[in-house]
């Protein structure tokens, strides 16, 4: 609770909302919720696997959701479960690296859903790469329905996927500072974060350009 209220109420001063601190914010942000995720997930694989033997079921709603633990030794379900296990470990793996470099070197992070979004798809892979490469395979443990058999890791998978998606297609309804708001109470702007520049670079810029009143 204290990561969400942090996350979500924390004071808008000069330091958190000019350009260059709300970046490093977003990301240490970013990487708070995906260590909490891929901890939690990690936990509870932990307890599967020491409390119920593979091919174990608990009914919790008939015809509707069991616990059942299942070993995945491809990627989504199933897929490429032929391929030895190193080469799998190695493709995911350079995959996910790639993609957290991109997530952390090229993409501006704007909203606490983009934010979101972001960290639960690198918390389920990472989760999952870890669990497939200690393990030799991936525990899986949630049976809804006739849905094939997956983990909180797939879910956060999915749900990261689906934010992401509804951000891309939304961005205003998620931003949480439009640009036509901010250009009216400042000249100095980040253009490519729509965020108010930092007091000490308003200051630097000042002295080289200063500001013509009309």
């Amino acid at each position: 609770m204290k990561v969400l209220s942090v996350f979500f109420f924390q004071p808008q001063t000069d330091a958190n909302i000019c350009a260059t601190h709300k970046v490093k914010s977003m990301q240490l942000k970013l990487t708070a919720i995906a260590l909490d995720a891929l901890l939690i997930e990690g936990l509870i694989k932990i307890v599967v696997m020491v409390a119920m033997p593979v091919g174990t079921a608990i009914t919790l709603i008939p015809s509707w959701l069991a616990l059942w633990h299942t070993e995945n030794k491809g990627i989504a379900f199933s897929a490429l479960a032929t391929l030895p296990m190193w080469m799998i470990s190695l493709l995911t793996g350079l995959l996910l690296l790639g993609m957290t470099w991109y997530v952390y070197k090229k993409v501006v992070l704007k909203s606490p859903v983009q934010v979101v979004s972001l960290a639960l798809l690198l918390a389920g892979g990472w989760n999952n790469w870890l669990d497939r490469t200690l393990t030799g395979a991936v525990t899986d443990y949630i049976a809804v329905a006739q849905f094939p058999v997956l983990n909180l890791a797939d879910v956060f998978i999915s749900e990261g996927c689906f934010l992401l998606l509804a951000y891309t297609l939304l961005p205003y309804y998620f931003t949480q500072a439009p640009l036509a708001e901010t250009e009216s109470q400042t000249p100095y702007l980040d253009h490519e974060t729509q965020t108010v520049m930092c007091a000490s670079d308003v200051a630097k810029l000042t002295a080289t350009h200063p500001v013509q009143s009309n």
